[in-house]
């Protein structure tokens, strides 16, 4: 049979990337004008500086996070013999463990309601070693459905 590959999608990471870049960037010009400009008062252009240093880093930090996220995310191809996922590339005897997990989310970080759960695909080896695909990365359902049907091929 032929190798299926299932390509990631990484459309809210690269969003995130670059408004984040952008954001840094906006605030670094306004810093740059903010420290030029003599007639505001010492006290405020220093507290200025300080807010806006302060959202430099965290939007920087998040422009660089998303970025890595972004970069690790690689396609999944799965054969009759072997599975490469995460640039790891495993038997299909290998695996003992493919499972559907669903997760209560959140809508932020105080929320009381609760959110859409987060669905994904965990994967154990004989090793021990697990992989996890998020739903909105990867088609997980088609994933799960292939992997399944492979493993029990292998089993009669």
């Amino acid at each position: 049979m032929d190798t299926l590959v299932f390509e990631a999608q990484a459309e809210s990471e690269k969003i995130t990337f670059i408004l984040a870049l952008l954001i840094s960037a906006i605030f670094l010009i306004i810093l740059y004008f903010l420290n030029r400009n003599k007639s505001i008062r010492a006290s405020f252009r220093q507290l200025g500086l300080l807010l806006g240093a302060f959202l430099i880093v965290l939007c920087a930090g998040t422009a660089i996070f998303s970025f890595w996220q972004w970069s690790r995310l690689s396609p999944v191809s799965i054969s009759d013999n072997y599975v490469l996922i995460q640039g790891d590339s495993l038997q299909v005897d290998d695996i003992i463990l493919v499972r559907l997990v669903s997760e209560p989310g959140g809508r932020g970080l105080m929320s009381v309601n609760e959110g859409e759960p987060d669905i994904f695909l965990y994967i154990e080896t004989r090793q021990k070693k697990s992989y996890v695909l998020m739903e909105e990365n990867y088609d997980i359902a088609e994933i799960r459905t292939r992997l399944n049907e492979i493993l029990k091929a292998e089993v009669k």
